[in-house]
């Protein structure tokens, strides 16, 4: 107990505004005295300190001296010296003697008293006391008043400040008004700037400090990458492809080589083991991972599921009843991203209004737009379903289709035949040549592989044309019925508002109205002290 009432005295003996009374009874050791020593090691320069003697007439006959020499500073030096006074006494208190009557009987005292009545009187008494501390006291507020000053302005400014932010009280119907016009107005354009990309208002999340639970409300740049992802998935669909099993390697083989980072096509002149060596392009060792087999494709199963599905068409005519079946196997895949993406615009734009000062009008607002965006997502889910049934039926006038077909058709047996030439030469060996053709089927393959392989270029072919036009649809009909049709939405539902509803939702929270009071009366505080200040200066 006594460390703690030691560790409160002295945070109000070190602060530099406390005039600091060291009490000391006149019959005790003050040359030992703690108080004094806590007082000079709290203020060493003595700038706001004063000794004060108490019981001047418990002082033994003849040991006065002791204490005149401390009360005209002879000993213990301190700036503004010693005072004594005789306070009124436990039987005075008991006796019910007021302060009037303590203060004459102190007069009495020293002078009447053969030692005290000799003395100053300058250093006795509690009114001259008063006036000391008085000075004392303006030499200290005198000398403080510049840095309260910047105290007080200091915390002007922070109570401007959170009253700024907590706004004007809108108590009549024309306030309310006039603020919930500018807030739906705020909302709105939030939203809209959250879709076009405009994140200078300082409503948009930027990077929070670690740990800060802030929600990143970036629209379009969040969305951006969530299409991205959509559309590298479906890029990401692949016409299924098989090839034949490669047979054990002799001399005389054609195979392909890596020579220089890029694949070549040569004749096996020797074996060894897995080892190699290509005629023309090395004369050394290829290991097992630098060469290969010439691939070549294996069309078991389309070649089943044509004649499954055989119609009256002839062998030169791909089916087209199968090709639309095997082209609705690849796009019904893309149901589960495009509904993921629905679920991802949704998540987003929940998001982007984030609160509101009023609970009421913050519960509101979410619930509109929550709404709105049920609503949008419920059509989008919709049409969207219908987007990816119309997907099921091939149909394109897009010239780049055939384009497609002849580039697929063509460029792989032009790059094998490319991969034969050795350097700068554009000369090849016939024998190669015709290895090469008999690998892409050319004279080899059956009326059924070749029927198989035109169904198969063609299933590339416009797969690639679709899944162009399907990853740019999706997210465009998503920009027009989930975004333009929410904010549609949300506009029209925040508009459409009594003036007893907008008074129910502005009311403000019973911890806003106990802030917006203190805030209030401590400006009110600190413009009295201005005032009181500049009436001392």
């Amino acid at each position: 107990m006594i460390k703690r009432v030691r560790e409160l005295v002295n945070r109000y003996l070190v602060q530099e505004r406390t005039v600091i009374l060291a009490v000391v009874p006149a019959n005790v050791d003050m040359h030992n005295s703690e108080i004094l020593q806590a007082a000079e090691n709290a203020d060493p320069s003595g700038d706001r300190t004063i000794a004060i003697i108490t019981k001047p007439d418990l002082i033994d006959a003849g040991a006065e001296q002791a204490v005149l020499d401390l009360l005209y500073n002879r000993k213990k030096k301190l700036k503004y010296g010693y005072h004594t006074v005789k306070c009124r006494g436990q039987k005075d208190l008991n006796e019910g003697k007021s302060i009037k009557e303590g203060l004459q009987a102190e007069h009495k005292f020293f002078g009447a008293h053969e030692v005290w009545k000799e003395v100053d009187r300058k250093y006795v008494g509690i009114p001259r006391l008063t006036d000391k501390l008085v000075g004392i006291l303006k030499n200290i507020i005198s000398s403080s008043l510049p840095l309260v000053m910047e105290e007080i302005n200091a915390r002007w400014k922070d109570c401007e400040d959170n009253l700024t932010k907590l706004g004007a009280a809108v108590d009549s119907n024309s306030d309310r008004r006039a603020f919930y016009s500018k807030f739906t107005e705020s909302v709105n354009q939030l939203i809209s700037n959250a879709m076009k990309g405009y994140y200078s208002s300082s409503s948009f999340f930027i990077h929070p400090e670690d740990g800060a639970d802030e929600i990143d409300n970036r629209a379009r740049a969040i969305l951006r990458k969530h299409e991205s992802a959509f559309y590298e998935i479906i890029q990401s669909t692949r016409v299924k492809e098989g090839f034949k099993p490669s047979t054990q390697v002799v001399v005389g083989d054609y195979v392909e080589g890596l020579v220089g980072g890029k694949w070549k096509t040569g004749k096996v002149s020797q074996i060894s083991g897995e080892n190699v060596i290509v005629h023309p392009f090395t004369q050394n060792w290829l290991t097992k991972d630098q060469w290969r087999h010439m691939q070549r494709a294996d069309y078991t199963g389309l070649k089943r599921k044509i004649a499954e599905n055989r119609g009256d068409e002839l062998p030169i005519f791909p089916s087209y009843n199968l090709f639309c079946s095997l082209v609705q196997s690849y796009v019904c895949v893309w149901r589960s991203p495009m509904l993921q993406l629905l679920k991802d615009y949704n998540g987003v734009l929940s998001v982007v209004f984030q609160s509101s000062k009023f609970p009421k009008l913050h519960e509101k607002t979410s619930f509109i737009v929550a709404e709105a965006l049920r609503t949008s997502t419920e059509m989008a889910s919709t049409s969207l379903e219908n987007m990816l049934e119309e997907e099921f039926r091939p149909y394109t006038l897009n010239h780049y289709l055939y384009a497609n077909l002849i580039k697929l058709r063509n460029e792989p047996l032009i790059h094998s035949l490319e991969a034969m030439c050795s350097n700068n030469s554009r000369e090849v060996n016939l024998d190669a040549v015709l290895a090469v053709m008999r690998t892409h089927g050319v004279g080899t393959d059956s009326n059924e592989d070749c029927e198989a392989k035109e169904l198969q270029i063609a299933l590339k072919a416009y797969l690639k044309v679709a899944k162009k036009r399907f990853a740019d649809a999706v997210p465009m009909h998503l920009e027009q019925v989930v975004v333009q049709k929410a904010i549609s939405a949300i506009k029209k539902e925040l508009s459409a508002i009594s003036d007893e509803k907008l008074e129910a939702l502005l009311e403000e929270s019973q911890e806003s109205k106990s802030i917006r009071a203190d805030l209030v009366e401590e400006l009110a505080s600190l413009k009295a002290a201005r005032l009181e200040i500049a009436q001392l200066r």
